[in-house]
């Protein structure tokens, strides 16, 4: 396996002054597509960053950054911007925990799976879904928190308690009486756009 060291003398200056600036673009990105591990590749990254400064608007982002910095957003968003419904997500966590119940991972966000024949509620970072859930209810309720993020302290009157109101209407108006509903249920944009959001997120 190639060393940053032997990447690094390549690449000199010294031992390459007159390489041209397209023959280093060339070859990084050749050293992507190739493959190589990721930390040579970042390694690879940060040592054309820092002796070629031009790079960095013709380089792609560092796929272990890029990640990094959407995950820390998320976290940064939920935790500040966000606060009100990952508090109340958090209250609802800790009474769960009291009663016994499990938390598992989904992606960015903490779940919890309570009861059997219902979809799920999200509350910030956390969320509940019935039991044995399908990923695309979990990845719709992720997508809500990532609308947490963009709305903050709106989110309950822009998203939350409409959607609330408008799934049990559905639940009773609808299915409780045997009946299909006359549009899907992600007709609306504030659910869609949450499914959208949460099957984008890796």
């Amino acid at each position: 396996m190639q060393s940053f060291e032997s990447v690094e003398k390549t690449f000199s200056t010294e031992n390459k002054p007159q390489v041209s600036r397209l023959a280093h673009r060339s070859r990084f990105l050749r050293s992507f597509k190739a493959g190589a591990c990721p930390s040579l590749k970042q390694d690879y990254y940060i040592y054309l960053i820092k002796y070629y400064p031009q790079f960095k608007k013709d380089c792609p982002r560092s796929p272990f950054l890029q990640k990094n910095m959407k995950k820390f957003l998320f976290y940064f968003l939920s935790l500040t911007w966000g606060l009100p419904m990952t508090l109340a997500g958090a209250i609802v966590a800790l009474i769960l925990l009291m009663c016994g119940k499990k938390p598992k991972k989904w992606k960015r966000c903490i779940y919890f799976e309570c009861g059997s024949g219902w979809g799920g509620f999200n509350l910030g970072m956390f969320f509940l879904t019935a039991k044995n859930s399908s990923t695309h209810i979990k990845d719709h309720e992720h997508g809500h928190a990532v609308q947490n993020c963009i709305l903050g302290p709106f989110m309950p009157f822009i998203i939350t308690i409409p959607s609330a109101l408008r799934y049990w209407y559905i639940e009773m108006r609808y299915y409780q009486r045997g009946e299909k509903p006359l549009k899907p249920y992600e007709s609306i944009w504030f659910e869609s756009t949450a499914t959208k959001f949460g099957e984008n997120i890796k």
